[in-house]
């Protein structure tokens, strides 16, 4: 049987990006009726639901959210974090999904060795994970189209977590959106080369292959997270 705290967390991340794609839907500000952003919203969250169901067959038990209780701010139940705009701005809404969806494609694969004492999870963890990729990647696209950023659909170069370091905190000494971003994607050091997020990772080896170290090849999404890291990450909206 698959390790049921490593079902917890990954039904932790697939609830609180179900519950984000519910809260802009319910909001035509945020989430404008016939935008390419919502459509796309819509769909995500049909197969969010799907994964949430299946990794409850599999033996996952942790409860969803209440909506009231998510704080969609990153205050870690303050709602004076750094996204402090999510209410109100699309634009910020879509730097939280970004971060979110990209967590949980590095969740994922975090937590893949824990899943392959059972072939069934194992096989709908990797099929899950590759929709999880998707939506990361359509995601990013929708953000690069909507706002002209340079969000790619997979991160290059040096840039960790792109935009966030334009945005600075609300007051002297509180967290800022990078600060958040740093948890998901590590902190950029301005080498030139991938920062690593989890300890035991270089953002540099995928299964069999090694990227090469120059030029910075992937920066962030595609690589493990370890459990502790997600779990910190998930407490900033659910304390």
């Amino acid at each position: 049987m698959a390790d049921v705290n490593a079902l917890n967390l990954l039904l932790r991340v697939t609830d609180l990006l179900d519950a984000l794609h519910a809260f802009g839907l319910q909001d035509p500000v945020l989430l404008p009726e016939g935008s390419p952003e919502r459509v796309a919203s819509e769909r995500i969250r049909a197969h969010l639901r799907g994964h949430a169901e299946r990794l409850r067959a599999l033996g996952a038990t942790a409860d969803a959210p209440a909506a009231d209780a998510i704080d969609w701010t990153a205050g870690g139940g303050s709602f004076a974090g750094p996204f402090q705009l999510v209410f109100f701005d699309g634009w910020e809404l879509s730097r939280v999904m970004q971060l979110l969806h990209d967590l949980s494609v590095r969740a994922w694969l975090g937590q893949m060795d824990a899943l392959a004492a059972d072939p069934a999870a194992y096989e709908a963890g990797v099929r899950m994970h590759a929709t999880a990729a998707r939506y990361a990647a359509q995601v990013r696209w929708n953000r690069q189209a909507a706002e002209l950023t340079d969000a790619k659909p997979w991160i290059t170069g040096a840039q960790p977590g792109f935009d966030f370091s334009l945005f600075p905190p609300a007051e002297e000494g509180a967290p800022s959106q990078l600060d958040v971003a740093a948890m998901v994607y590590g902190v950029d050091d301005q080498s030139g080369t991938a920062p690593a997020a989890s300890s035991g990772e270089d953002n540099r080896v995928q299964g069999r292959v090694t990227l090469p170290a120059e030029p910075a090849s992937s920066e962030a999404y595609d690589e493990p997270l370890a459990a502790e890291k997600v779990a910190a990450v998930l407490t900033l909206f659910v304390p």
